[in-house]
């Protein structure tokens, strides 16, 4: 899931407080322990905090709910069986009996009816409160309207979990593979109040793995096999190594002596390397595109947002400043994401305005979005934010100096900086343009067009349109099963916010990586991320 303001990946390290980059002495392991390595540093293992990419994959390993993710299919974890009522409505889990917690305790639906009512608390703060929508009474529990144990969600038994939904959801089972839908501890969270999930040692966790070492800061970790999960007999490594990695240049020699087991490469590596038997493309289930703020006095004006989409060329992006198998976009949905009687979303909802080079267009909506604000002839200055990591500075390099030699009178400023502190400001709204990017939390194309729907706490730019807002609302709610509307709904919503320069899609990115031959069993999923639980080496 999510999820994401997950960005352009790229495996990368340093230790910027000394200038030394941490090299082991020698691969920590006798054949049972996976050394990997990671873009950005590990901000929460509370999966109702988390936002970021890292923190993510590591809640997919330590977490278990209902369904886990397997390559290209679901898989039970924690759901035994499930049945659902005939108006689609009603579903019933029954759950293992041998779930449990890291500490011992017993996984049961009481544990899952705290956490979903605890993700739709507004007290909560949870980001991705939203993908609990269509469970009954969630939206009025967001807006205070009603209380959070009104939530449409039940436990008549320890190991009976009922949900009801105010809408048939067809994707409602990959929703329930995501860590935002796993159980929490409630008496941990109890406990540790405010510190739950920001170390290691007040968490509390009930995947293949725990959390070790971690005290909330340091740039490395390790996870180690659960001796209470359910199917720990599966789980055939002992520990799992995890450093951030921010130079490619570092990552690739750890690489090669043998101290990593993957590496994310740069763009160069990419070109150099796709020839060799360890280079493997991952293909994601995400989108990076640049979210614009529309408090900003020059880009409250639509024709100065269109302006700076018809001065990229994604081409160039995608095979000269990234060259890694990453794809230029039809829409601000993946393609080959989402499709319906045989039609592709991305191809459906595609406008040409969102997506097309066109210099002579820039200059002169350009030229005449100045005009509109009384501005022609004035100076603009822009700042771009990005990540520090060498992909996302490449990127905004181009697209500043793209937006420079293309639009008069236009500085650009970037500012790379860590993820951390670009997510702060996102969701502060301190920004003109940053460069950010969303990884899906379930197959379908309502997992992007919530980002900038109204309310929304992805909608970064605050961009804001009454069709739009009604068109992802009626959505929401119609039946998600074979109905037409609901895909006309979607495409003509996509449409419109790519029409009006609401966000300007940049690329679909692939992950281009260097996997060891030893590492078996490994399994990946566009959506779900890596999974380690059956990962051995040899």
């Amino acid at each position: 899931m999510k999820k994401s303001m997950k960005t352009v990946l790229l495996t990368t390290t340093a230790f910027a407080m000394t200038g030394m980059v941490y090299c082991p002495k020698a691969r920590a392991d006798s054949g049972k322990t996976l050394n990997w390595s990671v873009q950005s540093d590990l901000e929460t293992l509370d999966p109702q905090q988390c936002v970021d990419s890292t923190s993510g994959q590591m809640l997919n390993n330590v977490c278990e709910g209902l369904y886990r993710h397997g390559t290209n299919r679901l898989e039970k974890a924690l759901a035994k069986s499930s049945k659902v009522s005939k108006d689609g409505l009603t579903w019933t889990f029954k759950l293992r009996k041998d779930g449990h917690w890291s500490n011992g305790d017993k996984v049961t639906a009481n544990d899952f009816v705290y956490a979903f009512q605890r993700a739709v608390n507004p007290k909560t703060n949870d980001s991705n409160a939203n993908l609990f929508g269509s469970i009954k009474n969630a939206g009025d529990i967001q807006k205070g309207k009603k209380k959070p144990n009104e939530l449409g969600v039940s436990a008549p038994d320890n190991y009976t979990f009922v949900v009801h939904l105010s809408a048939k959801v067809p994707y409602f089972k990959s929703l329930l593979a995501g860590y935002p839908f796993a159980p929490v501890n409630q008496n941990a969270v109890e406990k540790y109040g405010e510190k739950y999930g920001t170390a290691a040692k007040y968490t509390v966790s009930n995947g293949p793995f725990v959390m070790k070492t971690w005290t909330g800061s340091q740039q490395r970790w390790n996870l180690e096999k659960n001796s209470h999960y359910w199917d720990r007999k599966h789980v055939k490594l002992d520990k799992v190594h995890v450093m951030v990695v921010k130079e490619a240049s570092t990552g690739y020699n750890l690489y090669q002596t043998n101290k990593l087991d993957m590496v994310t490469l740069s763009n160069q590596q990419a070109r150099n390397l796709k020839n060799n038997p360890e280079f493997v493309t991952r293909e994601q289930g995400r989108m990076d595109y640049l979210s614009l703020n529309v408090n900003n006095e020059y880009l409250k004006n639509r024709n100065m947002r269109l302006a700076l989409g018809y001065a990229l060329k994604r081409k160039d992006m995608v095979n000269k400043v990234l060259g890694n198998g990453s794809k230029t976009p039809l829409s601000g949905v993946p393609q080959d994401f989402m499709t319906f009687k045989g039609k592709d979303f991305a191809k459906a909802s595609h406008m040409k305005n969102a997506t097309t080079y066109d210099k002579k267009k820039a200059q002169k909506l350009w030229n005449k979005g100045l005009k509109e604000l009384g501005k022609s002839g004035q100076k603009v200055e822009l700042t771009l934010l990005g990540d520090d990591d060498d992909t996302t500075k490449a990127l905004n390099e181009y697209i500043q100096s793209a937006w420079q030699t293309t639009l008069k009178n236009l500085t650009v400023n970037v500012q790379c900086m860590p993820k951390t502190q670009r997510i702060a400001r996102m969701m502060k709204h301190d920004f003109d343009v940053v460069y950010t990017s969303w990884g899906a939390d379930f197959n379908d194309a309502s997992t992007y067009l919530n980002l900038q729907a109204r309310g929304s706490n992805y909608n970064f730019g605050q961009w804001d349109n009454d069709e739009y807002n009604k068109l992802f609302e009626v959505s929401a709610t119609t039946d998600a099963g074979n109905n037409q509307k609901r895909w006309d709904d979607m495409v003509k919503a996509e449409k419109l916010l790519l029409n009006d320069g609401g966000i300007l899609p940049t690329l679909q990115p692939a992950n281009a990586t260097m996997l060891k031959k030893r590492v078996k069993g490994l399994v990946y999923n566009p959506v779900g991320g890596y999974n380690w639980k059956g990962v051995y080496l040899k």
